[in-house]
């Protein structure tokens, strides 16, 4: 377990993409679920190697996330997905991907759909990249506004809500996935969350 404070997470974390060119050093597919256009394009041209899958998610627009390239030919037409559904991805073959980045997924629905998605179309030994604005060891927040914002959607949906680190792994473990690394991301004021599955649960 790492860090009980803010301070001593934020010390010397990497960038997204900077995490991510780091751990995809080897040609590889990987499915890209919640993050924007721009965060897609910057990690497709960080990793040359790597075939990106876009996914959309159902309540935006398609045309919001166009079925192009990003001017990169590693990046493939996005799919429609909904991470909140546990038949998540089932539009795509099992055992599709080396990895799936999932930025900003936290509430309970989308961590469980998410991770049950996961199970399915990971190749053995792929891994999750979760990113979000989770809960340190202790239940400490990243931040006053991380903790403001948690008690906003704490009265709206309690499932809402920011978990902490130790309930995303226990989720996690439920699906077959094991978490090997967590570090801070210090372009977002956030967690990366790496999962591996078919990793030993001991």
């Amino acid at each position: 377990k790492r860090w009980q404070n803010a301070q001593a997470a934020a010390a010397g974390g990497p960038s997204l993409v900077t995490y991510v060119r780091d751990h995809l050093t080897k040609p590889a597919m990987v499915l890209e679920f919640g993050g924007s256009r721009q965060q897609v394009k910057d990690m497709a041209e960080a990793t040359p190697q790597v075939r990106w899958l876009p996914g959309v998610e159902k309540n935006y627009a398609i045309n919001e996330r166009p079925e192009v390239s990003y001017g990169l030919a590693n990046v493939l037409p996005g799919v429609p997905l909904d991470a909140v559904t546990c038949d998540w991805g089932r539009r795509i073959e099992d055992d599709a991907f080396d990895a799936i980045v999932a930025i900003n997924q936290w509430s309970h629905h989308q961590l469980n759909g998410l991770f049950a998605g996961a199970k399915r179309l990971l190749k053995h030994h792929g891994h999750v990249f979760l990113t979000g604005p989770f809960r340190l060891c202790g239940g400490n927040h990243l931040s006053a506004a991380n903790a403001d914002f948690d008690r906003a959607l704490r009265q709206w949906d309690a499932d809402a809500a920011i978990p902490a680190v130790d309930t995303v792994d226990d989720l996690a473990k439920k699906h077959g996935l094991v978490r090997c690394d967590l570090e801070y991301l210090t372009d977002q004021a956030s967690l990366i969350l790496d999962y591996q599955a078919d990793a030993d649960l001991d």
